[in-house]
């Protein structure tokens, strides 16, 4: 009964920068990226060709926008927001920066983290980071398809605050 209890207050309070969120997504035209609510957090997962070009940790510049948009409606928002970075399994390429994937998605995760503080203002008391690399695939690497749809940033904003 608990459960349902603070889900329901979450929900209510939620409503709002909820909404504000996935309207200000739609606006950054990115149909592969969905606000999700789940029991403990709303989620969204952002393709990696979004940020990062292939292999590289450090974001993008001209497609800050994306980022740009949603810490607008972040700013708004008084929970921790999260930022996890993933992978695929297939090993990068050889003379990389980076030693692992995992490597990897903690780099990319950072970038995303840095941004969203030293450029857009939001409180590094607020935020936290995650690198999970290949081991928390969305779907099996088993098709191209599939591991481009592991290889993302997730950002939460969780449901304490």
């Amino acid at each position: 009964m608990a459960s349902m209890k603070n889900r329901l207050e979450y929900s209510s309070k939620a409503t709002p920068w909820y909404d504000d969120i996935a309207h200000r997504m739609k606006m950054t035209s990115i149909k592969d990226a969905p606000v999700i609510a789940r029991e403990d957090r709303l989620q969204m997962a952002l393709p990696d060709d979004v940020l990062f070009t292939p292999g590289a940790g450090e974001l993008k510049d001209q497609d800050q926008l994306v980022l740009h948009a949603l810490a607008q409606a972040l700013k708004s928002v008084p929970y921790t927001i999260l930022i996890e970075g993933h992978t695929d399994d297939q090993p990068l390429r050889p003379g990389s920066q980076y030693a692992s994937n995992w490597e990897l998605s903690l780099a990319r995760a950072m970038s995303v983290v840095r941004y969203l503080v030293q450029v857009e203002g939001l409180s590094p008391r607020r935020v936290g980071v995650a690198a999970f690399g290949e081991y928390h695939p969305r779907v099996p690497n088993d098709t191209p398809e599939h591991r481009a749809a592991n290889r993302r940033i997730e950002i939460s904003v969780l449901r304490y605050e």
